[in-house]
């Protein structure tokens, strides 16, 4: 089913939001105004003192299930103000540094946001990193920069969300509000649904993925300890580079191996097959990469995660790109798996 009106409008609103990790607040309380009122009383939405969004539906029935994605971004933050007034900078997550160069950011300062372009200070014959990036925020004077700017100021991308040809949409932050997005569409259709008997579920926006702590996905699991843990993130379209074998527009990614719960996946790929939706498989060997590990490792007890992604081009840049028609068969597949899973339980 094609996205409405007021599902597009949130995930527009939800995407241009600035939310580097440790500064979620305001993309979590998009999510809040958004969920609330639509959820009324079937629902449950709480904000935690780390800033974790997690609202839920039908908490006393078993099994437990999350639906976790995570709200925070990659950016950058400053670490200093030289004798020029550039400011010098370091990642927050893994931007891919030569993407960035040229980008117009938004510095949050304590006076408000302060606008910037980012320009190569470095070596110009290397690989650009990071390191050899600073930020022009156009004042003569750099003493009236440094008045302005401190140590720990985050620095985001000024790009807006916008469509592109054939409807995808493209701009910052798809990783991983397009995983949030779908939780909550989830959701909300299982609260539509109006039926009691169907499992506790939690759509869960937490912080730092991004970071190397995940601590979003400790501090919620181990307060929620859920049996099931459905990761939504979002995986490498290269479709275009030849790089690897995600496909933008392919339908959701469906992780096998490492960390993944067999059974749970199979089920997945399926149900897949009998809904006759188009899906994708990422093999993981090792560590997924995302915040599946810990998630599992602080739920407790018997609890069992999977992977599911939406494929993402451009990924870690400014200017991410998203099919809606993936979104759509994302959430097509795991509305319906979310009312079969008691069977599997």
């Amino acid at each position: 089913m094609p996205l409405s009106d007021d599902a597009r409008a949130f995930l527009n609103e939800l995407m241009a939001t600035p939310g580097p990790a440790g500064l979620e607040a305001a993309a979590q309380h998009v999510i809040r105004d958004y969920l609330v009122p639509r959820l009324g009383e079937s629902g449950d939405v709480q904000l935690d003192r780390h800033d974790n969004l997690i609202a839920t539906i039908r908490p006393p029935n078993s099994p437990k299930i999350a639906l976790l994605g995570h709200v925070d971004t990659i950016g950058l933050m400053v670490t200093s103000v030289d004798a020029r007034g550039v400011l010098r900078v370091s990642e927050v997550g893994r931007p891919r540094a030569e993407s960035l160069i040229g980008q117009v950011v938004d510095v949050h300062t304590r006076g408000g946001l302060l606008g910037g372009v980012v320009f190569r200070v470095g070596d110009g014959e290397k690989k650009a990193e990071v390191a050899d990036l600073g930020i022009d925020c156009g004042f003569a004077d750099p003493d009236e920069v440094k008045r302005r700017v401190r140590p720990g100021d985050y620095v985001t991308w000024a790009a807006a969300p916008r469509e592109l040809g054939d409807g995808r949409l493209v701009g910052p932050a798809t990783d991983d509000r397009a995983g949030v997005f779908v939780a909550c569409q989830v959701l909300l259709a299982a609260a539509a649904e109006g039926s009691a008997n169907g499992p506790c579920l939690s759509a869960v926006s937490c912080i730092q993925e991004e970071g190397p702590t995940h601590l979003g996905a400790i501090t919620t699991m181990s307060r929620l300890r859920p049996d099931l843990i459905v990761i939504l993130d979002t995986a490498h379209a290269a479709d275009l580079t030849g790089e690897g074998a995600v496909k933008l527009g392919g339908g959701p990614i469906i992780a096998r191996g490492g960390s993944v719960h067999n059974r749970t996946s199979e089920a997945l790929f399926e149900l897949a097959e009998e809904l006759k939706i188009p899906h994708q498989i990422e093999p993981v060997a090792r560590g997924s990469g995302t915040d599946l590990e810990a998630a599992i490792q602080f739920a407790g007890g018997d609890a069992v995660g999977c992977l599911v992604s939406i494929p993402n081009r451009h990924c870690h840049t400014p200017n991410e790109m998203l099919d809606p028609a993936d979104l759509e068969m994302t959430i097509q597949l795991l509305t319906r798996f979310v009312g079969d899973l008691p069977k599997l339980f």
